[in-house]
């Protein structure tokens, strides 16, 4: 089960790691994995651009690939290619995502919405 209903809201900050702060997409992540029991590992750059593309890239393989979303799986994003920079949980009824970006507030959306299907990147479960 996914808890996320007080997460709804929240404003993006760069590197956050809470509720109270704000999240950034992968933060968020990490907020949505330790309330189901996993931790995941903190990235730190000083490029704040870059910080989520390193910790995107860095995590990978600590999942592995799927070819369907699952829930709970993370699903990631190409926003501005070349590099896949964005990152999300999927909700349990598999069509929909959390997730939070830049000048915008935690949000759920669909999948299959044209412009998050286009920028798919993948789908990965939890390797453990």
């Amino acid at each position: 089960m996914i808890e996320y209903e007080d997460l709804l809201g929240v404003p993006f900050v760069y590197g956050g790691r809470s509720k109270k702060e704000g999240f950034d997409c992968y933060g968020l992540v990490m907020e949505i994995y330790q309330r189901n029991g996993i931790v995941l590992p903190e990235y730190a750059s000083t490029d704040k651009f870059s910080l989520i593309h390193q910790a995107i890239h860095e995590a990978k393989p600590l999942f592995i690939e799927i070819e369907r979303p699952e829930a709970l799986c993370v699903v990631t994003f190409k926003i501005r290619p070349p590099y896949t920079s964005h990152i999300g949980v999927v909700m349990p009824e598999v069509t929909r995502f959390i997730h939070i970006m830049m000048k915008r507030s935690v949000a759920v959306e669909r999948l299959e919405d044209d412009c998050w299907k286009r920028r798919i990147t993948g789908f990965f479960r939890w390797r453990n």
